[in-house]
């Protein structure tokens, strides 16, 4: 978990949404919890992108396009974490 904290704290330069994608994977795949972790990536990537647009409020969410996508999510999310981590899709 420290690993990942100091990544986040040091990738403010990095493009945000990419930041936000990639923090929220990790959080996942690191699965801290043994229960909330989902909604605690859901937040963290919503901090991000808030972070990434330098505005303290956000009129729409992250979790609303994932259960608008959930199959499709979960799909990818399990091909990701079983392969070499390679979250590019390609």
């Amino acid at each position: 978990m420290t690993c990942f904290v100091d990544w986040f704290n040091g990738s403010a330069r990095m493009d945000g949404i990419l930041r936000a994608a990639q923090a929220h994977f990790f959080l996942v795949t690191i699965h801290l919890f043994e229960d909330g972790n989902g909604r605690v990536a859901r937040v963290l990537t919503d901090m991000a992108l808030a972070q990434d647009e330098k505005c303290g409020r956000r009129f729409y969410s992250i979790s609303t396009q994932i259960l608008a996508a959930r199959s499709a999510y979960y799909d990818v999310l399990e091909i990701t974490q079983k392969g070499q981590g390679d979250i590019t899709g390609s």
